[in-house]
């Protein structure tokens, strides 16, 4: 009996290191993060100790909605036109709401267990993020090639590697007030990330995130009054940068010309592509507007309008690029809610933990909120699991939160 406790306190314990382990693959190679999570699926099924993580998950607002968002996904392949083997990958692909009540089990066991392993969680993305970020810079340089996804990009797409830029940078500039050790190391790298997004990076979402996360910025100085402010800043900010940064002035002008070409009827462009994708979505939403069409039926629906319009190539869609769309019309308004509930209730509760954790648990979903407008987020690899270990890093204790007045 005390060899199999203790073979399942060392299981416990591996679990832990490999969701530190999967924190630090996050901004790496995509083949890494794969690795660190079946590592932990492994070590959680040996760790035992069921009855004890369903009690950690039951407690857990995030943990049981996120549990609950991925069963409803799996019920929905019941209803769904494509073939199950297509529809249940469909479903594996937003397997990060699966391992989040997963991982919150064991990191958040007791407080002692949370407080220590929250901090090397966050604290080993960071250290990924940092080797991603040197990378960024020897590709714009020229001593690494280009990334296919975003030349300059460190390992990831531009679109993933932008959003981290945004969240870092935020981190840096809490760091920075807070007067800890190093303040002007984390100012300095905090103004480093900023130079990449918007004078090298590409990836317009983590740009328009981080004028998101000014807001945020503003309101946590001044509330409300900080918000009305950041009414008056940002258009200056925007502004200011598009006349800085030849980058943002590429991409905005190309995105103006794409939006009046399609307008005009043209879709034969990069964000007229993208509103065709929203425009038929939207009809597959109305089509099944409670149920939707099931999972894996996007793709389904899609390849009967590309033949019906006689669309080809890119302009045939296996996701919408909106997080949103592509839950409402394969999961329904069900989906849809449970998704916003997911949310607001991480939102809400992080009002009870320290205000550090409680306004980068706000950044990160500020940046989840906004980036899902233009991309899908829990569906795509690097993403998704950059929101599955910041939420375990953020939010692992929650459900002896300490409370607070602030909300």
């Amino acid at each position: 009996m005390n060899r199999l406790l203790s073979f399942a306190s060392r299981s416990e314990t591996v679990a832990r290191w490999m969701v530190v382990a999967s924190a630090f693959a996050v901004p790496l190679p995509t083949a890494w993060v794969s690795l660190g999570t079946a590592g932990f699926l492994l070590a959680w099924l040996l760790s035992g100790h069921y009855a004890q993580r369903w009690a950690i998950i039951r407690r857990h607002g995030v943990a049981s909605l996120s549990l609950i968002l991925s069963g409803w996904m799996a019920l929905a392949v019941a209803w769904s036109p494509a073939d199950l083997g297509f529809a249940v990958d469909n479903w594996w692909h937003y397997r990060e709401l699966l391992l989040l009540p997963l991982m919150l089990s064991v990191v958040g066991k007791d407080p002692q267990t949370a407080e220590l392993w929250q901090a090397r969680i966050l604290n080993a993305f960071l250290w990924g993020f940092g080797i991603a970020l040197v990378t960024s810079f020897l590709r714009w340089q020229g001593v690494l090639q280009p990334y296919v996804g975003g030349r300059f990009a460190g390992f990831g797409g531009h679109t993933g590697f932008s959003v981290m830029l945004a969240f870092v940078a935020y981190v840096c500039l809490q760091r920075f007030q807070l007067k800890t050790r190093l303040r002007w190391g984390w100012a300095l790298l905090g103004l480093v990330c900023v130079a990449n997004l918007f004078l090298i990076n590409t990836g317009r979402t983590g740009q328009v995130a981080f004028l998101a996360l000014v807001a945020l910025m503003l309101y946590g100085w001044a509330g409300w009054r900080g918000l009305v402010t950041s009414v008056l800043v940002l258009p200056v900010l925007a502004v200011s940068l598009y006349f800085t940064s030849s980058s943002v002035q590429h991409r905005v002008d190309q995105t103006v010309t794409d939006i009046v070409g399609f307008k005009a009827g043209n879709a034969e462009s990069n964000d007229g592509v993208r509103l065709d994708f929203w425009v038929h979505a939207l009809g597959f939403v109305r089509e099944a507007p409670i149920f939707g069409v099931g999972t894996g039926g996007y793709a389904i629906k899609y390849q009967e309008v590309a033949a019906r319009e006689g669309l080809t190539g890119g302009r045939v869609s296996v996701n919408p690029h909106n997080e949103y769309l592509m839950i409402a019309s394969q999961q329904g308004l069900v989906g849809l809610v449970l998704l916003i509930a997911l949310w607001a209730v991480q939102w809400r509760a992080s009002g009870g933990l320290t205000p550090e954790r409680r306004d980068l648990t706000r950044a990160l979903l500020l940046i989840m909120a906004t980036g899902n407008l233009f991309n899908s987020f829990l569906l795509d690899n690097l993403e998704g699991h950059f929101y599955l270990v910041l939420t375990v890093a953020l939010c692992a204790r929650w459900p002896e939160r300490r409370r607070s007045s602030q909300g």
